[in-house]
Formats: C-alpha cells, structure tokens, sequence
C-alpha cells in the first residue's frame, strides 16, 4: 500500500524524466527545447499539485527568482 503511494506521488517526477530523456534520445526536440517543456510541465504540476498556489502567487514566485538570478551575476 505504501509503494502505491509512494509510486503515485513520483509519477510527476517521472513524467519530467522522461520528457526530458525520451525527448532528446529520440531526437524529437533539443536539449533546449526540452528544458522549456519541463519548465512549463513543473509549472502545471505545481499549480495542480499545490491548491493554494494561485496566479498572484506565481508571479511573486517569478519577481522573487528574477532579482535572485540577476544578482548572482
């Protein structure tokens, strides 16, 4: 019972693994483009698997990563 479980909450993960691997070894996309479709999947995932996660929250997320990511260069 608790491998079921455990196997269902990996599921998302797995889904990204494999877009990322299945992708790129089956020459369907690019190491960039697999990049993107990830992003957007774990963004999916994360609005569906987070109910409390709405739009005014994701874009403080974006605001928060941007000023980050431009002060470690």
């Amino acid at each position: 019972q608790e491998r079921k479980a455990a196997l269902w909450g990996a599921l998302p993960v797995l889904g990204m693994v494999l877009i990322i691997v299945l992708g790129i070894r089956m020459g369907i996309v690019t190491p960039t483009e697999a990049a993107a479709i990830a992003a957007a999947y774990s963004l999916v995932v994360a609005l569906i698997s987070q109910p409390s996660l709405r739009w005014r929250g994701l874009a403080q997320v974006f605001v928060r990563a941007g000023s980050e990511a431009s002060a470690v260069g």
